[in-house]
């Protein structure tokens, strides 16, 4: 369950229409306003977007060629290294599995918003 503390505007979730289609949605104020006021009714239909390859190369990173399970981004410090092992990314010891908490990664790294390429 998405807690209201986890998401920021500009976050991307997956979202359930009333036709049962999901599609990648834009964390707004409003559904900041909803999560806070029904989380239980946000949560139905708002999901997290599994962390694949294909996001990370989509968010700017590259893979380092010396380690197949080392990401990189050149704006970031060389100090500063992801590394993915099946579906889950690992930053200093915290496991990351989502799109939103790579957002919310990249943001409080650099101050930066994490654009889609």
């Amino acid at each position: 369950m998405i807690q209201p503390q986890e998401l920021r505007i500009g976050n991307i979730l997956n979202y359930t229409t009333a036709e049962n289609d999901i599609l990648p949605t834009t964390i707004d104020w409003q559904d900041l306003k909803w999560i806070s006021e029904d989380q239980k009714g946000f949560n139905l239909v708002h999901h997290p977007i599994a962390l694949t390859e294909e996001w990370l190369l989509k968010f700017g990173f590259k893979k380092n060629l010396s380690s197949w399970t080392n990401w990189e981004r050149p704006d970031l410090t060389k100090e500063v290294r992801i590394r993915i092992q099946g579906k889950y990314l690992f930053y200093n010891g915290r496991i990351i599995n989502s799109i939103h908490q790579v957002q919310n990664l990249y943001f409080a790294l650099t101050g930066k918003e994490l654009k889609i390429n």
